[in-house]
């Protein structure tokens, strides 16, 4: 199996991934200090509300956590697999008509690297 390249794919997914930790930030920061204001409406002591926002804290954190997890399997199956399909298709464009575009079951792009694949057989049966 050929070397694998991660810059391709880093280079995309870190700037993506750090503009939205920033906006997850920043909605975290204003939610809470709309938390602290509703709380503070309710007239209940301030050990209360420390105790409920550490809650919320923890809860949202959580969601976050979750949602960074599904956003990285999201990107490495879509990102992963162009990656690949790059580097194998440069290799039929320098002319190895034998090689054929792979993905993974679960990978997004099934239906069309088996429409590429076709073109590729055609263009084979066209050069001989």
């Amino acid at each position: 199996m050929g070397e694998r390249r991660k810059v391709g794919v880093a280079s995309f997914t870190l700037p993506l991934l750090k503009l939205l930790i920033g906006i997850l930030i920043a909605f975290i920061i204003s939610a809470l200090m709309f938390l602290w204001q509703s709380v503070a409406q309710l007239g209940v002591s301030v050990n209360w509300r420390l105790q409920f926002i550490n809650f919320q804290i923890a809860f949202i954190g959580l969601a976050v956590v979750v949602l960074l997890a599904l956003m990285y399997l999201l990107l490495q199956r879509a990102i992963g697999a162009l990656q690949r399909l790059e580097e194998t298709l440069d290799k039929i464009i320098a002319g190895d008509f034998s090689l054929r575009l792979n993905v993974r079951e679960q990978d997004f792009l099934k239906s069309l690297v088996n429409k590429i694949n076709k073109i590729i057989d055609l263009a084979q049966k066209n050069q001989k």
